[in-house]
């Protein structure tokens, strides 16, 4: 399955596969933030009324107002530069600049695919098209979909919203397209096989590049394993300074 990977990008050398037990840093984490997590545990006894040393509590439920007054003045403060905002709100952290930066979510337009069921799309559902499927498989798996309850002669119309098909359309097609679709539908001017077949073509045409790019890793596996070793290689340097910078922050440091 990891063939996938070189095979979805369109530059494989750029790819940093690498395999977590292979990157030795990431084992020293949890061992460093573990003590950090105790100010968690701390706000949350605090919100849920448990019972804490009230002095404790006092310095606690002051530490934490006094950062949520400063996070909301500079999260409202529009003319700091990304370094400036980065470097106060690490000082707010206690080490003067950001090292571990919390993940925000990049969605896309679209950031849920439905699966043939209307479900998320997921192999443990059983709902799921392979991202090399065969285009034979991948048409017999959209032709065969439920559509709305509503359809069951030809001449009946229907509600695009109550139909699985339809989500698939929001991700594959264009504007003009899901205008077709809703006016056909919502009049029985097409059936239902006519309303998939957008689908099959865009599902097939997007599926093409990705199992010709793939075919390379599938004939010669040494290429993806050599991928995976460089990226290790890469992960390593980048997790070995980030957690000395983190052991740094934590006065974990005595060279």
């Amino acid at each position: 399955m990891i063939v996938n990977l070189p095979g979805v990008y369109r530059t494989a050398s750029a790819d940093e596969l690498q395999q977590a037990p292979d990157v030795s840093a990431t084992r020293d984490a949890p061992g460093c933030l573990t003590p950090a997590a105790r100010v968690h545990q701390v706000e949350y006894a605090v919100g849920h009324e448990a019972v804490v040393d009230e002095e404790v509590l006092v310095h606690v439920k002051a530490g934490v107002a006094a950062l949520e007054a400063a996070r909301e003045l500079l999260e409202g403060t529009q003319n700091l530069s990304l370094g400036d905002r980065e470097r106060l709100f690490g000082y707010l952290e206690g080490s003067r600049r950001v090292i571990l930066p919390e993940p925000q979510p990049l969605l896309t337009e679209n950031p849920r695919v439905p699966g043939l069921d209307g479900q998320k799309m997921s192999k443990s559902y059983g709902n799921a098209i392979m991202l090399r499927e065969d285009p034979a498989s991948v048409t017999q798996k959209v032709r065969t979909m439920q559509t709305d309850p509503a359809r069951v002669r030809r001449t009946d119309p229907g509600d695009p919203e109550k139909c699985p098909v339809w989500g698939l359309h929001q991700v594959y097609s264009d504007q003009a397209t899901r205008d077709w679709v809703w006016q056909g539908c919502t009049t029985a001017g097409i059936g239902c096989l006519e309303c998939k077949q957008p689908v099959i073509d865009a599902i097939i045409r997007e599926q093409q590049p990705i199992r010709e790019r793939a075919q390379r890793y599938l004939d010669d596996p040494s290429l993806v394993r050599n991928i995976v070793a460089d990226g290790c290689e890469r992960a390593r340097k980048l997790a070995e300074e980030t957690m000395r910078d983190v052991r740094e922050a934590m006065g974990l440091r005595y060279d």
